[in-house]
């Protein structure tokens, strides 16, 4: 683990239930068998939720060593093709929601809304439901994948930190980011969320169109301070630099650190409209120009 968190985003975490509904049979493993964890506590913490991260302040914070074998870790998480792969790991199973499987799952009981914390078998933890869980980590500077995500599935970015040397290193989460049918495991379909599923997706809305937190129209963007309820719009995934959203719309990342440039592909990213200025936006602000973008984006929040 890097020695300081310098802009904490702990959000979007993806819905721990859409991770599992519908495609797999119970996590192998006992609950009890939780990984350790790792805490970097934080100044000023977002919110736990689906949406794009939400800004912290850029302020250091100390954490604790890391107990994990990070070090030697080539992509995020542990590719599998079935639950026996996973065994060895406490508490996961093979997830067939992400394009490519991954194991997935084991508790990371710690966490909180002030920490980033990290688990055992290279994993970062996010909030879940009903329970905080793993999921594979990946890391980037600028341009550059520190550890990428296997194959289709896309980096989250949650936060920066600076390594001992210094350096800004980004970390996130890596996430289902299927963009259509075809990235899925047979048998399983795309969801607009990035998800892959066996069930149909039940989402109505259409890109752009207004929604809150919660109603279950569409894969929802909102402003995470505003709890449950909160306005916003209706986006869907896509890869950064890989899949476009159509007209009006632009892959963005929503990283809003100060990296003049992201990983070419990898990056999970959410079709955002496109603005010129405040204006155009639904919330009549949060225009603006992110990390690797030429193209400005609306944020549901004031980063």
């Amino acid at each position: 683990m890097p020695d300081s968190l310098v802009s904490p985003r702990l959000s979007r975490v993806f819905l721990a239930t859409a991770l599992l509904a519908g495609c797999h049979a119970d996590p192998a493993g006992d609950p009890a068998d939780a990984t350790s964890d790792t805490a970097v506590s934080v100044d000023s913490p977002g919110s736990d939720t689906h949406p794009p991260p939400d800004s912290g302040d850029a302020k250091d914070a100390s954490s604790s060593s890391d107990t994990s074998d990070s070090a030697t870790l080539t992509a995020g998480g542990h590719a599998c093709s079935s639950d026996d792969e996973c065994k060895a790991l406490p508490g996961q199973f093979c997830n067939f929601a992400e394009p490519t499987p991954v194991c997935f799952g084991g508790t990371c009981g710690a966490r909180t809304d002030t920490a980033i914390v990290t688990c055992d078998h290279d994993g970062i933890c996010i909030g879940g439901d009903p329970s905080n869980i793993c999921l594979p980590m990946c890391t980037f500077q600028g341009a550059a994948f520190g550890v990428p995500c296997f194959g289709k599935n896309g980096c989250q970015w949650i936060g920066d930190v600076h390594d001992a040397a210094g350096a800004v290193v980004a970390y996130g989460s890596c996430q289902p980011n299927c963009t259509g049918d075809s990235d899925c495991p047979s048998g399983n379909t795309c969801h607009a969320d990035g998800v892959c599923a066996k069930s149909a997706s039940t989402f109505t809305g259409a890109l752009g169109d207004a929604c809150t937190n919660g109603d279950g129209k569409c894969f929802c963007v909102y402003d995470p301070s505003s709890g449950a309820g909160g306005a916003g719009y209706c986006s869907k995934a896509c890869r950064f630099g890989e899949t476009s959203c159509g007209a009006g719309f632009t892959c963005d990342p929503a990283v809003t650190n100060a990296f003049p440039a992201l990983p070419a592909k990898g990056m999970f990213g959410y079709c955002l409209k496109s603005c010129d200025v405040d204006g155009d936006c639904p919330s009549g602000k949060n225009c603006g120009l992110h990390a690797g973008m030429t193209q400005k984006t609306c944020l549901p929040y004031t980063p």
